[in-house]
Order: structure tokens, then sequence, then C-alpha cells
């Protein structure tokens, strides 16, 4: 654990050290997990809107150097590395010095003497889906955080309404901020070549094609999907593949060989790829299918309505709070409802281009920057310092 003491403050593009206030908020914020997929999405875009905002703050950020936007004034930079939900991150967190405030980004808030404290809370996943080690983890935590008084954001109604319903947290000590909609958008993606798209050196795969994008976990529901698809395949041989990015490498071989032998050509598993190749997975999609049966927020079909791909989604919250009539519905148990929805939509004329207009609507109503003032919105009422200011 080593501390970089050297008070490096950024400056903004005009030099000056905070622009319009004179006492800004001193925040500190966790970073460590910044490269992950679900709670990396949420730092980076925090970050990104904090920096369109160019709120007064000054930021002590917690973790190993990463790249964050060059308009935020960081005061201080603390090098820490000790793995997530370890007893070094609990018991032998850094002193953050004289700061208003201790944003930490998940549940299991570290051992800290600071003035406030603030935790974002995803989802409960570890107390439906965990072992009974993970259960009883985030179980202890969430209760500290009641025992404790510590002030919560949750990213949807429905994780709010699961952790007052769970957790003795007082309901005034809740508060839900939603997020943006995702990875924003390149500004220079690489076009998908005349000869298609080569997923790991294997044969090219030419557009368009069905895109899942979702980890190997049970709240996923791919076994489902790659069922559901299989049997769909079987009426329907000349429509489009299904390529499912974010299957696990390690269960990539059973979840392979379960696959019918009719729709092995159709149906292509793939690992989690890194971003420019989502980005061609994306221009190359017929459709989004979204069949999760529970989320903490739900990314990709807002990251598919932001470039224009329709959405196919299961009926479950909190997509059907965040996604309004954009999608496609269909109930995520039943199959005849995926197969009624991919039909309409390779079926009906006009239904897609009115699906790709419905989403880009619903994904304009959400932006880091709202996401962003209200999380400094929230800072400044829990520390108490006047640091209104005109956007």
């Amino acid at each position: 654990m080593q501390e970089d003491r050297n008070e490096d403050q950024s400056q903004g593009k005009d030099g000056a050290p905070v622009a319009g206030e004179s006492s800004p908020l001193r925040v500190a914020l966790d970073l460590r997990l910044i490269h992950h997929s679900g709670i990396g999405s949420y730092l980076r875009g925090l970050l990104a809107g904090f920096a369109e905002l160019r709120a007064p703050v000054l930021w002590t950020l917690i973790g190993p150097r990463c790249e964050v936007p060059s308009s935020l004034h960081i005061e201080r930079w603390i090098d820490f590395d000790a793995p997530p939900y370890s007893l070094k991150e609990f018991r032998q967190y850094p002193a953050l010095g004289d700061v208003d405030l201790f944003h930490f980004p998940h549940y299991n808030l570290p051992l800290t003497d600071v003035r406030h404290r603030l935790v974002t809370v995803y989802d409960l996943f570890h107390l439906r889906y965990g072992s009974i080690p993970k259960r009883i983890y985030q179980r202890f935590f969430l209760s500290r955080l009641a025992w404790t008084k510590t002030p919560v954001i949750t990213i949807a109604r429905k994780t709010r309404e699961e952790l007052l319903a769970q957790t003795g947290i007082a309901a005034g000590r809740v508060t839900t901020i939603p997020l943006g909609p995702g990875r924003p958008i390149p500004h220079e993606s690489e076009p998908i070549g005349p000869g298609g798209l080569r997923l790991q050196g294997e044969e090219a795969l030419s557009p368009p094609w069905f895109l899942a994008v979702g980890i190997d976990k049970p709240h996923k529901n791919m076994e489902f999907l790659l069922a559901t698809m299989a049997l769909w395949y079987r009426r329907r041989p000349d429509a489009p593949p299904l390529v499912w990015v974010g299957a696990s490498p390690e269960n990539l071989p059973r979840r392979a060989a379960s696959v019918p032998a009719h729709a092995r050509t159709k149906i292509l598993l793939r690992p989690y790829q890194p971003d420019h190749v989502l980005e061609q997975l994306y221009a190359g999609a017929e459709a989004l299918i979204f069949p999760s049966v529970d989320e903490g927020f739900g990314f990709p079909p807002l990251e598919a309505m932001t470039r224009g791909v329709p959405v196919i989604c299961s009926r479950r919250r909190p997509m059907t709070d965040l996604l309004g009539d954009a999608p496609l519905w269909f109930d995520p148990k039943d199959s005849a409802t995926l197969w009624r929805a991919l039909d309409r939509l390779t079926d009906e004329a006009g239904l897609r281009s009115e699906a790709i207009e419905r989403g880009r609507l619903q994904a304009a109503k959400l932006s880091w920057l709202h996401t962003a003032r209200e999380t400094f919105a929230l800072y400044t009422r829990l520390t108490g310092k006047d640091a209104a200011r005109s956007y």
C-alpha cells in the first residue's frame, strides 16, 4: 500500500484550479474497478459526466493510475491495489486525508475515518444467486450500511425496493440515480469490410446477425436463449445467425456441445470481446436479444438503442422501467413469445425502422451528465456545503 503524497492538482483548459467556487467539495472516489464491465461502466460514465458538468469538485482518486477525463481537478491520487472483497481492502484502506465525502462504488464499504460516506449499490445478486459464503458476505456488509447509517445510491427503483425490503436501511438514506446509456459511441469505429468480421482469427462472419451480450451467469438466462434459438432455426434456417458475446471460456465447450447439430452453424458462442470488436458487432446486428431475468440496470439494450439497433427484450424489471415501449418484449420463460418477436421483426415491413426510432428516443432520456448532476446534488446535500452554481 503506497500513497502518492504529491498533490498533483490538474488544471482545466483555462489553467484555473477550479472554476466558479472558492471552496469546492473535496470528494474521494475508489477507481479500482474502473476496468470492469458493470461497475467500471458506472465509474467511467460518472467521471465523464462530471467532466462535462464542470462541477466544483477536487477529487482524491484511489487505485492504480488509469486514464480519466483531463478536465477533472485531481487533488491527489492514492495508489492502492488491494483485490476487491479482500481483508486488505477492508482493514488496510489508505488514509484519505481532509476530504468532505468518500464515495465507495460498491456495497462492501471499507474501514475509513472520514466526515461523510456514500455507497453505490447495484443489485442484491449475491443474496439470490451467490454461494453461501457470498450470501453471508453481502448480508453482513448491507447490514453494516444500516448500522453505520451510511447513505446509499441505487441505480434503479427495483434495487431500491429490494434493498429496503431486505435490510434495515432507512428509506430516507437511499437515493435512486439512474445511469447513462452505457458506453459512449466512439468518434471513429472501424467499418466491417466486405470480407465480414473475423472473431479470433476464425472464418469471417458477414452481417447481419442477431446479437446477445452478457456474461454466463444464471440470471442472464443464456441457456433459455440457446435452446429457444436452436428450435427457431429449425423452422427458419435462412434467418441470420446468433452471436453470443460473453460466454465464459471455461463453460464455452459445454455450452457449444449443448447446441443441436442443425444449429451449430447458426449459433456462435464467443468470449467477451474488446470494445472495438463489440462496436463492429453492434454495427452488423439485425437486433439485440436480451433474455435476462434479473438486472441491476442492464446496459446492452441501451447501448444497442443509441447505436440504432432494435432490441428484443425480456419483460422484467428494471428493463420495463427503463426502456418504455421501445423494445419488442417477450416472456423470458416462454420460448413461443420470443419466437413471435423474432418472426415479427423478420417479417413485418417497417417494424425494424420503428423499433430503431423508438429506441433512439428512449435512450436519449438518459445521460451521464444527468447522473453526475444528481450525484453532485447529493454530495452537497450530504456534506451540507453550499456548492450551488448554474450549469
